[in-house]
């Protein structure tokens, strides 16, 4: 795997893609993680069966605004997000951006919703965007990664 440490302007140039892919499959990993399939989906051979051209993942802690308060979260009950994180398909991408001090990522959809990452505990926030040529990028130490397989 090659990792490189990327600027927040580099952070912006390739998440631009992302801009206007619709949400076709919102889903739910272990625990409380989520994630927001982009775009056309197609067949993949793993547990997950589709992925998009694009996916959004964020493991914990994370929560949903609407336009004036939060709708759900991760520490949601569980028929509420899971109804919450469904309702999410067909929503379209209108920013990717990144906040604060240890980058946390922020989604906002149109329909007034956007998914908040955040921390609450000792750590690194917990988020990744996978990106269509099979690279992601992540946080790690306070610092934006672009990570590539090898070989």
């Amino acid at each position: 795997m090659a990792t490189t440490r990327i600027s927040s302007e580099e952070f912006n140039s390739l998440v631009a893609p992302l801009i206007g892919l619709s949400v076709t499959r919102p889903w739910r990993g272990y625990g409380s993680a989520v994630f927001l399939e982009l775009g056309r989906l197609r067949r993949v051979r793993s547990e997950r069966g589709l992925k998009g051209r694009a996916t959004v993942m964020v493991d914990w802690s994370w929560r949903v605004e609407g336009q004036r308060s939060v709708m759900f979260g991760s520490w949601s009950g569980e028929k509420k997000m899971s109804r919450g994180v469904e309702d999410l398909k067909g929503a379209r991408v209108e920013t990717v951006s990144l906040l604060g001090a240890l980058p946390e990522l922020r989604v906002q959809l149109d329909r007034g919703r956007t998914l908040q990452a955040f921390t609450t505990v000792e750590g690194q926030p917990e988020w990744c965007v996978f990106l269509e040529d099979g690279s992601w990028l992540s946080v790690s130490r306070g610092v934006i990664k672009h990570e590539r397989p090898t070989g």
